[in-house]
């Protein structure tokens, strides 16, 4: 086979490119549904990773976290999206990492890989979310530094996901909306 079209078929199968026949191959588009439920999924599991991270999470991991939340606050200068979700998943990533349940740190990552391949930029995408996150995440390292309980850290790194649904999405089905 051609390598192009073995490329193509590869991308194909991954879902990143849809062939038609008469046509050719086009780049998929993000299929709402799916980013609703990897946004909830990955909500819950690393908002309950953080939070076990949390008394493990020392001034050094806090000062880490905060110094990345000053680079995305800057990033917010001459905005780009790209570089700012990397940003944002390095933040998160030091918050959560030290979580000492394996099965939860396992979900965490194959949520965010799996958010990857949905998309390059939730903020490109939610206008004016970048601002919101940027003092989410001070909010959240306050919590952290002050002791606060596991349920109350959850909650706020849980909030701290970009919303699952926006205006221009299709509403998710009432069974597939968040209860809080």
């Amino acid at each position: 086979m051609v390598p192009v079209r073995e490329a193509i078929r590869r991308l194909e199968a991954e879902g990143l490119v849809t062939f038609e026949r008469n046509v050719g191959a086009t780049v998929s588009g993000i299929d709402p549904t799916e980013y609703l439920y990897t946004m909830q999924t990955l909500s819950i599991v690393e908002g309950a990773a953080t939070a076990l991270s949390a008394p493990l999470i020392g001034p050094a991991d806090i000062a880490r976290a905060r110094a990345v939340n000053e680079d995305m606050r800057e990033c917010l200068q001459h905005f780009d999206p790209v570089r700012f979700t990397h940003l944002n998943q390095d933040f998160h990533s030091i918050l959560f990492e030290q979580c000492p349940n394996p099965h939860i740190l396992d979900l965490v990552h194959r949520g965010w890989n799996r958010l990857a391949s949905l998309r390059s930029s939730t903020f490109r995408f939610v206008p004016g979310r970048a601002h919101e996150s940027v003092d989410e995440h001070e909010a959240l390292l306050r919590l952290i530094e002050a002791g606060a309980g596991a349920e109350e850290i959850e909650k706020s790194a849980a909030s701290t996901a970009p919303p699952p649904w926006t205006p221009t999405s299709p509403r998710p089905p009432p069974q597939a909306t968040r209860g809080h």
